[in-house]
């Protein structure tokens, strides 16, 4: 096994270091002190749990639910420190584990890339803005993302003992986090399709209905909750205009593939290459989609929508660039599923999970960076992996994007540039 360097250690410490300059600057890159309003205004939360099941004043029927796990989790944290802001220090130390233990999940299933590469990439959620502002102002992203990544590293083992034949202890810790993940930010349950999905491939049936019922089983407080003590589960922002989401989540996407493709182009061109011949069908298909999803496109412009989508408006006035990405957002998936039908389900799951009145960035952020190289089933993540210029590379593209936020942060650039809009 290879060791770290010192070098990688340096950076460690480093952006470490920075979360805590962040603290103390009042950051909150994920945009317009949405974040800040939400620590504050969930904060009777943590400083008596109780209080989750009882409406609170000023809270409305559309308020979005959040199962209490994450909260009654902090609680005892602030029980112990008895101060919000040794709390919120407390919170940022608890963070600094998350690379680690996204590290030893892309360790356990690239086990012949160097370490350094792994250790190196796994730095990269630092300099996301959903993940600092998330860690900086404590809310239910972390406590989720912990457990997602333990439930992920158990899953990559069980995968790799190949014992489809009977449960082992692999699967069920596996099964355990991401139902923790869950009750604390539901959409994680995308995960748990995914998993079933998985198992019902490899499987035989008794096994995947051993799996079904454990499911079940840890499903029934989440049931309770709803139906005996917060009725505001049914009060999500869940709409059915699925045509904003057909349009601005394959943007999103493009956000982190663009990247991850450009680079890899620089190494092989067969990476980016298309058989418009054998291709044409789907991106017809493509043009179809966008073309109609956009005669329909009805979408608050101010309230998220994506890098993407907010840069074509503040820099043309217009959705071509936005329109674009999303039609490169499309391709890239395609190309992705193409090495393995999984990871049409993933994809499927990630486009029309998040149809919502309000889709923004920080759901997809870190998890979709995490899911492309721990979930999709592709020889490209590995092909990335293999070279460190890549993941410099790489890492200096989120690096920009997060300088992006914080000097929009400042400025507050969106939310003064966007008013009415040309569509085109």
């Amino acid at each position: 096994m290879t060791k770290i360097n010192k070098t990688n250690i340096f950076l460690y410490f480093i952006f470490s270091i920075s979360l805590f300059i962040g603290f103390y600057l009042s950051e909150d890159t994920a945009g317009h002190g949405q974040s800040v309003i939400d620590f504050n205004d969930t904060w009777y939360n943590v400083s008596d749990p109780s209080k989750y099941f009882q409406v609170q004043p000023g809270e409305t029927v559309a308020l979005e639910f959040k199962f209490p796990l994450h909260y009654y989790i902090s609680s005892l944290i602030y029980k112990i420190v008895q101060d919000q802001e040794i709390f919120r220090l407390v919170f940022i130390s608890i963070s600094l584990f998350t690379p680690l233990i996204f590290f030893k999940c892309l360790s356990e299933k690239y086990k012949n890339i160097d370490n350094n590469n792994l250790f190196l990439l796994s730095l990269i959620l630092f300099v996301l803005p959903s993940f600092r502002t998330a860690a900086i102002w404590p809310n239910t992203q972390i406590t989720a993302l912990i457990f997602f990544l333990a439930s992920l590293y158990y899953f990559i083992k069980w995968e790799n003992k190949k014992n489809f034949k009977n449960l082992n202890k692999d699967i069920i810790l596996s099964l355990i986090f991401i139902s923790l993940a869950v009750y604390t930010r539901q959409i994680y349950a995308i995960i748990y399709i995914y998993y079933l999905f998985v198992i019902f491939l490899k499987c035989k049936f008794n096994y995947l209905f051993k799996v079904i019922l454990i499911t079940v089983v840890f499903s029934l407080p989440g049931f309770y909750i709803i139906f005996f003590k917060n009725i505001r589960a049914a009060t999500l922002l869940f709409n059915m205009e699925f045509q904003n989401s057909l349009l601005i989540n394959p943007s999103i996407l493009a956000f982190y593939l663009i990247p991850f493709f450009s680079i890899l182009s620089l190494n092989n061109i067969n990476f980016i290459k298309f058989n418009f011949k054998k291709d044409l069908i789907y991106i017809i298909l493509v043009l179809l989609i966008v073309a109609v999803s956009l005669k329909f496109f009805n979408y608050n412009f101010k309230i998220g929508g994506g890098f993407f989508l907010k840069l074509s408006l503040i820099l043309f006035d217009n959705l071509f660039l936005f329109i674009l990405t999303t039609i490169l957002g499309y391709l890239m998936i395609y190309k992705i599923c193409k090495d393995n039908i999984q990871n049409i389900l993933i994809f499927s799951l990630l486009i029309l999970i998040f149809t919502s009145k309000y889709i923004l960035m920080k759901y997809f952020e870190p998890m979709f960076f995490i899911i492309l190289f721990i979930l999709i089933r592709s020889k490209a993540p590995g092909v990335f992996l293999l070279k460190s210029k890549n993941i410099y590379f790489f890492f200096t593209y989120f690096f920009i994007y997060f300088i992006s936020a914080y000097i929009n942060d400042i400025f507050q650039i969106t939310k003064n540039s966007i008013g009415v809009i040309r569509v085109f």
